[in-house]
């Protein structure tokens, strides 16, 4: 009976030795340009009610552009990396006047791996006064050269945006670059009450560009220091870090646009001139036309990657001379 036993206790080890034996050798895979498949995806829809979309992106870029169009036009692209590529639903419906996009996976968009096998990346194209919110998990978020009201969300994707109206950005640890461009010729700019603008990352750093002569008042907090080129914010600076307060807070001219920032663990950039633009022209709706092996956009492009691509928008300026900065701290 002992003998038995022992016989059965044998062959059960012998079972599992033999299932982590075989579960050593699965190779792990590395996937190739080839092994990626590229599908196009386009929508076109009237203007919803609230003159507002909503785009939620989980696993991918979000772009988005004005254009001369009287209509919202989404433009992408999918990949399908390797022989078990979940394929994405795109969701597009009306809630309460906004138009909400919504990427939607049902199944895994990574493998036993850790290989990504799906992503779509997304350009929003709609007509200068329309707002766009965009979430992301871990894509990019970019706007260039825009005249309406930006959102962006991310947990730690970068937000890239340059526009002449209201922006609102929140990153858990993405970095993110804000380009105010200036109110000329746009139907943003406020008359009798200011435009505020809250922009946050929990851990990654926030640049600011400015033209030196908007009117703007700016109250910045971050963990790793405040940071500028500039000589007249320089020394505002030198006062504000011996004066035991927590905000760096300046004026130009007569503060028409109020700007929250902060980075609870990163470093605040403020870089006044040579940042700011004026509104850009028009975009066409676009997405990729091509074989991905004639890739990348991004070096070293790998399975994954993103496709689209679009510039923030920021053009280089000469300086121009600079009012005075009024520290707020200090008089």
């Amino acid at each position: 009976m002992k003998k038995h036993h022992s016989y059965l206790i044998y062959l059960s080890l012998f079972s599992i030795f033999s299932v982590v034996s075989c579960a050593q050798e699965v190779e792990r895979i590395e996937y190739t340009k080839d092994d990626v498949r590229l599908q196009k995806y386009s929508w076109k829809g009237a203007l919803p009610e609230k003159n507002k979309v909503k785009v939620i992106n989980r696993y991918g870029n979000i772009t988005t552009r004005n254009t001369n169009k009287p209509n919202i036009e989404l433009a992408g692209i999918i990949q399908k990396i390797g022989p078990n590529a979940p394929k994405p639903e795109i969701q597009v419906r009306d809630v309460n006047g906004v138009t909400e996009v919504q990427v939607v996976y049902k199944d895994a968009t990574i493998d036993q791996f850790n290989n990504r096998i799906g992503r779509m990346d997304i350009g929003v194209y709609v007509p200068k006064g329309v707002s766009v919110e965009m979430q992301t998990d871990f894509g990019d978020i970019k706007a260039k050269k825009h005249q309406s009201n930006l959102i962006a969300k991310t947990i730690s994707g970068k937000i890239k945006l340059a526009t002449s109206g209201i922006i609102s950005v929140n990153s858990q640890s993405g970095e993110v670059g804000i380009n105010l461009m200036n109110w000329k010729r746009s139907t943003f700019r406020p008359e009798n009450k200011r435009r505020v603008y809250d922009i946050q990352s929990g851990s990654g750093n926030v640049s600011i560009y400015f033209d030196s002569e908007a009117s703007l008042m700016v109250k910045a907090e971050a963990g790793s220091g405040i940071k500028t080129k500039d000589e007249l914010l320089q020394n505002s600076l030198a006062q504000f870090e011996h004066s035991g307060q927590s905000a760096f807070e300046f004026l130009l001219g007569d503060g028409e646009r109020v700007l929250n920032v902060s980075s609870g663990q990163g470093v605040v950039h403020l870089n006044p001139a040579g940042g700011a633009v004026e509104s850009g022209a028009l975009a066409e709706a676009q997405s990729f036309d091509g074989d991905v092996r004639n890739l990348p956009k991004v070096e070293p492009w790998k399975p994954g990657d993103p496709v689209i691509e679009m510039e923030d928008g920021r053009a280089e300026k000469k300086p121009k001379k600079k009012p005075p900065i009024r520290n707020k701290t200090n008089g």
